[in-house]
């Protein structure tokens, strides 16, 4: 368990603190430091072994909280609100921390939190309770989109969804043109009503252009493409079309054409008046 309030004994050491559950136990003095001092290095607080829970930050005593917890390579973390004592950028690192362990660890973790932006950053599957019941268990963009309730309805009005959203999950229909290059003529012509944009694609299917839908009617030719991943979230995918791109194309893993976003398509779906699937035409 990894604490809201750290809980670190005050007269041992960051490794003393580390090693504590596995001394406790049965494990051999020596075995233990040794796994802490591994814990206390996955954690990055490696040459602050010998120091004081007093003399460190907030941040970097939960930090040993964390080792602490991991050291006993339990099947199940439990984190009680962990990162709700530190101030904000210093529970923004915790988070992102936490997210690159369990990618290395694979653990079952089971956060608690009142923060949604946070489970919803953290979290593969979220459970929001409400006065002891369960009212929506599911991943985060699905609790995003398709709230189970008014109070899951209401919980969400504020979240930041291009922080949790899939780009391909609100991408838009394009239509393709086959070539080495297009005219902006062609593409207007092979524009269907629901295409947002033209991609065009060498003869072995490689994206080598694209322009939306208004690019082509003020008289631009598709330009070399942007592409990203379908599973890229809409925070990605903000500073692709913050540039001279009007268009990103979204991609799968094979590189082939799944959707596309354009600016128009990013503040719809940031305002959530638009969430469609992809089609390709």
């Amino acid at each position: 368990m990894v604490f809201q309030k750290f809980a670190l004994l005050p007269h041992k050491t960051v490794l003393a603190n580390v090693a504590y559950p596995l001394l406790i136990s049965g494990a051999a003095i020596a075995k233990a430091n040794e796994i802490a001092a591994e814990q206390i290095n996955l954690v990055g607080l490696t040459g602050f072994e010998d120091k004081y829970p007093h003399e460190l930050s907030g941040g970097m005593q939960q930090r040993v909280g964390l080792a602490r917890a991991l050291s006993t390579d339990a099947d199940i973390l439990l984190m009680d609100e962990a990162f709700s004592a530190l101030d904000p950028m210093i529970r923004n690192d915790m988070q992102v921390q936490l997210k690159e362990l369990q990618a290395r660890l694979h653990k079952t973790i089971v956060f608690i939190t009142h923060d949604l932006d946070e489970a919803l950053f953290l979290g593969d599957h979220i459970a929001i309770l409400k006065d002891g019941e369960l009212r929506q268990c599911d991943t985060g963009e699905n609790i995003l989109l398709k709230p189970a309730d008014d109070y899951v309805k209401r919980f969400v009005r504020d979240v930041n969804s291009a922080r949790v959203v899939k780009a391909g999950t609100v991408g838009e229909a394009f239509a393709t043109i086959k070539g080495p290059s297009a005219t902006v003529q062609q593409s207007l012509k092979a524009l269907k009503e629901m295409s947002a944009a033209i991609v065009v694609t060498d003869k072995y299917g490689k994206i080598v252009a694209a322009a939306s839908r208004g690019e082509l009617q003020s008289g631009k030719a598709p330009n070399a493409a942007i592409t990203c991943s379908t599973d890229s979230i809409l925070e990605e995918v903000l500073p692709l079309l913050a540039s001279e791109h009007d268009c990103v194309v979204l991609v799968d893993g094979e590189g082939r054409a799944r959707g596309v976003i354009t600016r128009a398509g990013m503040i719809a779906a940031l305002s959530r008046k638009k969430h469609e699937a992809p089609k390709e035409i």
